[in-house]
């Protein structure tokens, strides 16, 4: 008869055995398990973690930004003006990894304070650059932000051999308008203004009424010592350039009415200090 200890030994023994040989397969199992609810937890699938070694990263993102030629003009003007022109981006590399973008931000710092002028969206797998449209809530497509960077219409009033103000306008659509002083103006040099988009489609609008693309490119005056104007109108990627000689007994009078309505539309006075008059 056996004793009761080598019993309790025999059975102490089965039971570790039993033990770990459910434990030796539960265990890679069980691991496994706990691995793939914690990777499904994640927001990534395995596939999206094997990409991730070739996401862009956040200082690619900005390098990419500052290649589109709309940004570099941007920044080349903000320069001109004193300002310092500048990138962030918003999301750190995991915060791209997780939403596959970035945020960057480019601006113009005053050293008191900065102003942000446009915010870019990088894809991150593909580094195609986007922006994102505060107004609408929306991310547009880089090409129509670059249309609307051009602009619709542009006015340039020439010097004369007197003492007539010549100045350059820029209406963009968005309700942005440039001026640049020449000679004999109240203001030179560069200054900005915001109009609205409203007026800036009523201004399109009545180039469209008045027939701009079917006019003439020069209206010609022998006189050497009057001024001239150039008008530029784009509608649709076309532009069409009149040259307005003062003193052109052939200008048409829708031509000097469009000048005129830019000028007053613009308020052009508020830098220049007079009214151009005359044909």
């Amino acid at each position: 008869m056996s004793c009761p200890c080598e019993i309790a030994k025999s059975r102490l023994a089965h039971t570790i055995l039993m033990v770990c040989a459910i434990y030796g397969v539960l265990c890679p199992v069980f691991a496994a398990l706990v691995q793939a609810q914690t990777a499904w937890q994640s927001g990534a699938d395995w596939n999206y973690r094997e990409k991730e070694r070739h996401l862009i990263t956040g200082q690619e993102a900005e390098q990419l930004v500052w290649q589109v030629p709309e940004v570099q003009n941007l920044a080349k003007y903000i320069r001109e003006q004193g300002a310092s022109p500048f990138t962030m981006v918003e999301s750190g590399d995991e915060t791209a990894w997780k939403k596959g973008q970035f945020r960057v931000y480019f601006g113009e710092n005053h050293g008191t304070h900065a102003v942000r002028v446009a915010t870019f969206v990088v894809n991150a797998v593909t580094g195609k650059v986007s922006v994102y449209d505060a107004v609408t809530d929306t991310i547009i497509p880089l090409a129509k932000w670059q249309a609307d960077q051009k602009p619709v219409i542009t006015m340039k009033r020439t010097m004369c051999y007197g003492t007539c103000p010549a100045y350059k306008l820029a209406v963009y659509r968005n309700g942005t308008v440039e001026y640049e002083g020449k000679q004999f103006v109240r203001i030179k040099g560069h200054r900005t203004a915001f109009i609205g988009k409203e007026k800036v489609e009523q201004l399109i609008s009545d180039f469209r009424k008045a027939r701009f693309f079917s006019l003439q490119d020069v209206y010609e005056n022998r006189m050497t010592d009057m001024p001239s104007v150039i008008l530029s109108f784009t509608d649709n990627g076309v532009t069409k350039t009149v040259i307005h000689h003062r003193g052109s007994r052939t200008v048409p009078e829708q031509l000097f009415s469009l000048e005129q309505k830019v000028d007053t539309v613009v308020n052009s006075k508020q830098w220049t200090g007079t009214t151009a008059r005359g044909r």
